[in-house]
C-alpha cells in the first residue's frame, strides 16, 4: 500500500528512526500515512514479520509520533474528499530500545516438515 510503508536501517544515532520518518514525509508528504522503522532483521516484504516487530519492539508511548496538520492524502477513503488536504501521520519506531535475546526458532527444516504434515494434526487450515 503506497499509504504505510517499513524501512529498515542500522540504527547509526539516537532517534535514527525518527529521522528516517521524517525523511520518508519530506519525500512523499501525500503518500506516508504510516512509516514503520525496522532494524536488520526485519523481512520488510513480510507483513507477519514487520507485525512481529511492532508487537515485540514497540510501546506506543514511547515509539508512536503522531503528526496533526500535515499534507492529506487526496484518495484516502477514511476522510471526506473536500478535508483531505490535511491529515495526519503516524510514525512507529520498531528498533529495538533495549537489549533482549535474539528471536529463537526451530531450525528451517523443521518449520518446512510441520508445514508438509500439517493437514495430518487435525488443525484448521493455515491458509
Amino acid at each position: 500500500c503506497q499509504s504505510h510503508i517499513a524501512v529498515k536501517i542500522k540504527p547509526q544515532f539516537p532517534a535514527h528512526a525518527r529521522a528516517v520518518m521524517n525523511g520518508c514525509w519530506a519525500t512523499y508528504p501525500n503518500r506516508c500515512k504510516r512509516v514503520v522503522v525496522v532494524e536488520e532483521d526485519c523481512d520488510i516484504y513480510d507483513d507477519d514479520d514487520v507485525e512481529w516487530h511492532m508487537a515485540t519492539r514497540v510501546q506506543p508511548g514511547r515509539d508512536v509520533v503522531l503528526w496533526k496538520d500535515a499534507t492529506g492524502i487526496m484518495l484516502d477513503p477514511s476522510m471526506p474528499r473536500d478535508e483531505a488536504v490535511w491529515g495526519s501521520k503516524m510514525g512507529i519506531d520498531a528498533t529495538k530500545s533495549v537489549d533482549y535475546p535474539e528471536r529463537s526458532l526451530p531450525p528451517q527444516e523443521q518449520l518446512d516438515e510441520v508445514k508438509e504434515h500439517w493437514s495430518r494434526y487435525g488443525l484448521p487450515g493455515l491458509g
